[in-house]
C-alpha cells in the first residue's frame, strides 16, 4: 500500500514538472514571437542568428562571417514578397469577401477592421 502512496506521489511531482515545463516553454516562445511580430526584422535576424549559433556552435568569426549572408538573404525575401505582394493581396481580398459571405454584419465589419489593421501592419514594415 505504501509504494502505491510514492509511486502516484512520484507520478504527480513528475507530471506537474512536465507541465509547468510546458507553461514555462509556451509563455517564452510566445514572448519570443511577438518580439519578432513587433521588431520586424531586426528581431527576426537576431533569432535566426541567435538558433543559428546555438545549434552549430559557432564562434564568434563564423557567427560574423554569417550575419552578411543573413542580411542580403533577408534583402532578396523581402524583394520577393514586395513583388508577389499585390498578388497576395489580390487572394486574401477575395478570400475575405468569400468569408463576408457566411458572417454576420457585425462580424463583416469586425473582419474589416481586423485586415485593415493587418495590412497597415504589413505595408508599415
Amino acid at each position: 500500500m505504501k509504494n502505491w502512496k510514492v509511486f502516484t506521489g512520484c507520478l504527480a511531482i513528475f507530471l506537474s514538472g512536465i507541465l509547468a515545463g510546458a507553461v514555462i516553454g509556451g509563455i517564452i516562445t510566445k514572448h519570443k514571437m511577438e518580439a519578432v511580430f513587433h521588431e520586424g526584422p531586426p528581431a527576426f535576424k537576431r533569432l535566426i542568428l541567435s538558433k543559428l549559433s546555438g545549434e552549430l556552435n559557432l564562434t564568434k568569426d563564423q557567427l560574423r562571417d554569417i550575419e552578411p549572408i543573413v542580411d542580403r538573404a533577408h534583402i532578396e525575401l523581402k524583394q520577393l514578397r514586395q513583388r508577389h505582394q499585390p498578388e497576395a493581396e489580390r487572394i486574401i481580398e477575395a478570400a475575405i469577401s468569400e468569408m463576408k459571405t457566411k458572417l454576420t454584419e457585425a462580424q463583416s465589419k469586425e473582419l474589416d477592421l481586423f485586415y485593415e489593421d493587418a495590412k497597415k501592419r504589413w505595408h508599415d514594415r
